[in-house]
């Protein structure tokens, strides 16, 4: 028998009740069976929605027509750095206007990808970082998922 221990009272920004955890028993019948639907970039600061909207549009998708996979997308935590200058850590990157500042976030979320017979929730946390292309708009690119990150969890539930 798998113990999921109390380990499994929380995953992927879905509660499950602590009782059938405890007693090592899967919580899928605690769990949904359809994708959340996406969080308004709404709320937060000017630059704070710009930075969700460009990380949205980057893991976030429709499915095809008559084809299953959409992606959703929920922010759990967003946390913005102080603009700075580029340094030469950064790496050379030709999309990016390096006379104007670098921001860096550390951002926690979940996609959740909808299948015709299950979905896929997947949390994870990474380290972006946010400039201006030459262009004038505005890019955000992984910048790395380590140095005390929680590890990713995912989630794969049958529907009914």
């Amino acid at each position: 028998m798998l113990s999921l221990g109390l380990a499994a009272v929380f995953c992927c920004g879905i509660p499950a009740t602590p009782a059938r955890a405890a007693e090592g028993v899967a919580v899928a019948l605690d769990q949904p069976h359809a994708c959340f639907r996406s969080d308004s970039d709404g709320r937060g600061s000017t630059i704070a929605r710009s930075y969700r909207s460009v990380i949205r549009r980057t893991f976030e998708r429709e499915a095809a027509p008559g084809m299953d996979g959409a992606v959703t997308l929920r922010f759990e935590s967003f946390k913005i750095g102080t603009a700075r200058r580029w340094r030469t850590s950064d790496g050379y990157n030709f999309t990016a206007d390096t006379s104007k500042p670098i921001r860096d976030l550390r951002v926690v979320f979940t996609t959740c990808t909808d299948y015709r017979t299950a979905i896929q929730l997947l949390r994870r946390e990474r380290n972006f970082e946010c400039f201006s292309a030459p262009t004038g708009e505005t890019t955000c690119q992984v910048a790395g998922s380590s140095g005390g990150m929680m590890p990713d969890k995912t989630q794969y539930i049958q529907k009914n």
